[in-house]
């Protein structure tokens, strides 16, 4: 069970984070690492509450040597169901968000998990690195005559293939205006939205990866910190 805190009005002082304790979900991934680094940046001494569905039905999971596609749905299904409404202070999701097939209906949930004044962060691939110097067939970086060239239309939401490993997996590159507005429908108030590349790779000179030149000239990642309102 997670006990409920009573909230400071003065969010953005990290003094405030460090003296009471913060509700957190993780939705998406299933590493336990961004929790722990959320409990040192709050403090020691009053550590973050943390609730991460998926990784508890991929425990359950591991312990199973044999476990039906049906009933591992299921399970997902049943967790999810059991998420308290209007009880948690931050929900994040690090390279998750961007596999749901239902990007409205996900953000309407996420915004029923938080309380009002709730903050939700989440990062994805940018859209434009799957539009310049992309295959989507051979799933890597690749250039046309030496230079960077626009692959596919930005406005193309349509469901695409990559092949991974054996397998393959199937995205929707979405416009960031889709990610905003998805938002705003569903009660959120964008307060910061970021376009970066690691230091390293600015500074990285002579011969370089593909990859990297790429990311010295766009951003191959985004980030969006909002509100609910």
């Amino acid at each position: 069970m997670y006990r409920k805190e009573k909230r400071s009005k003065n969010h953005d002082s990290p003094k405030t984070h460090s003296k009471i304790n913060r509700i957190v979900l993780d939705r998406g991934r299933k590493y336990a690492y961004y929790a722990e680094q959320m409990e040192t940046s709050f403090g020691r001494k009053n550590p973050v509450k943390k609730r991460n569905v998926e990784r508890l039905a991929e425990e359950k999971k591991k312990r199973s040597e044999i476990m039906e596609i049906s009933d591992t749905m299921a399970r997902h299904k049943a967790i999810a169901e059991n998420i308290p409404k209007e009880y948690f202070d931050y929900v994040y999701s690090v390279y998750g968000i961007g596999w749901t097939t239902d990007l409205q209906g996900t953000f309407n949930k996420i915004a029923s998990y938080l309380k009002t004044d709730g903050i939700f962060i989440f990062s994805w691939h940018h859209t434009l690195n799957y539009c310049i110097a992309w295959s989507c067939d051979e799933r890597k970086d690749v250039l046309v005559d030496n230079k960077f060239v626009l692959t596919k239309s930005y406005y193309d939401e349509t469901y695409f293939k990559m092949p991974v490993h054996d397998s393959e997996i199937v995205l929707c590159n979405r416009k960031i205006s889709t990610y905003i507005n998805a938002l705003a429908k569903a009660g959120f108030m964008v307060e910061q939205f970021i376009e970066e590349t690691d230091s390293d790779s600015l500074k990285a000179a002579g011969d370089i990866d593909i990859k990297t030149q790429k990311a010295k000239m766009m951003p191959l990642s985004f980030c969006i910190k909002a509100r609910k309102i």
